[in-house]
């Protein structure tokens, strides 16, 4: 799926994406390009210490004030009430 398309469907749907079942390693994904898509939920394993984990928890645990919040990128647009 092509990341405009992945930032139209994440403007309007709530979306969760984690790693394919057929992995064999317990590392995790880079979540970047994901969150970057809109993507509200990436799944990560906590039990493996990686950059995708540290990331995640710069990012929902520092960053925000702590609140584990954080809003969608400004150039993904938002969902138009209907009128």
């Amino acid at each position: 799926i092509g990341q405009d398309l992945l930032c139209s469907w994440t403007s309007e749907h709530l979306s969760r994406v984690y790693p394919e079942g057929t992995r064999i390693s317990s590392g995790n994904v880079d979540p970047i390009p994901m969150w970057l898509s809109g993507v509200q939920m990436v799944a990560l394993n906590y039990q493996t210490s990686d950059t995708g984990l540290l990331l995640n928890q710069g990012l929902f645990r520092h960053y925000n004030g702590s609140c584990g919040y954080v809003l969608k990128p400004s150039f993904i647009p938002s969902i138009r009430s209907a009128t």
